[in-house]
């Protein structure tokens, strides 16, 4: 978390599927042998264990009001309530917040399934100015989208029209190849920025040892 205080929040998976991924990433161990229980490196486990007190204690680095920098991980048994996480926000007052699958969230009262997107991200937008605090949050594109446009976000306009910034993950990278089954890559394309700059970044997905890197820029522009 880079010396910034976190809440995660992830409707998508079990609680435990996150974790392995999030110290995989973290230790940049083989996810899979994270999964199988197969690391026998001494040094894997120990990195494992060191990992494990930063999430459940805090960042080993102090703030600048002397207090510890916490990872807070939200079960995802409780994520799908949208109450309970504004009252974890407001309780834990994060610098960030990541909500994986944002559109699962189920609001107060009864909606539509559009409704509720649009709402969920309406509340928060609200939410971030109130803390304040910065808000990644990820939705579905639409089933034919090539993810180029904000407007392909499934079940909402509103959530590419009130987003600060809107990237779509693609699987189009052009000339990008790699012979090693381990590695694969994606478009980030950038559809909407804070000052209309656009453009598309490829990013290397490395799962011996679960890095993610940024091998190129394309397409930049400011409109």
């Amino acid at each position: 978390n880079a010396g910034y205080n976190v809440l995660w929040v992830g409707t998508e998976m079990s609680d435990e599927d996150y974790l392995h991924r999030l110290i995989a990433l973290r230790c940049n161990l083989n996810a899979n042998d994270f999964y199988t229980f197969s690391l026998s490196s001494h040094i894997g486990m120990k990195k494992i264990e060191e990992d494990l007190v930063i999430l459940q204690e805090g960042h080993p680095h102090i703030s600048g009001n002397g207090t510890r920098n916490f990872f807070k991980f939200v079960s995802s048994s409780m994520a799908h309530s949208m109450d309970h996480i504004t009252s974890a926000v407001r309780e834990s007052k994060p610098d960030m917040i990541y909500i994986d699958g944002m559109y699962l969230l189920r609001p107060p009262s009864v909606m539509s399934r559009y409704e509720q997107v649009s709402y969920g991200a309406e509340e928060f937008k609200r939410l971030a100015q109130e803390i304040p605090c910065a808000i990644a949050a990820t939705y579905q594109l639409q089933r034919k989208a090539k993810g180029t446009d904000v407007a392909e976000i499934y079940m909402s306009d509103v959530v590419g029209q009130i987003s600060s910034v809107v990237i779509n993950i693609i699987d189009d990278v052009g000339d990008v190849t790699d012979k090693d089954e381990n590695v694969f890559y994606r478009t980030l394309n950038v559809s909407k920025g804070r000052k209309g700059e656009t453009g598309k970044v490829v990013l290397e997905f490395n799962l011996e040892s679960t890095r993610i890197r940024q091998t190129g820029v394309s397409e930049a522009k400011n409109e």
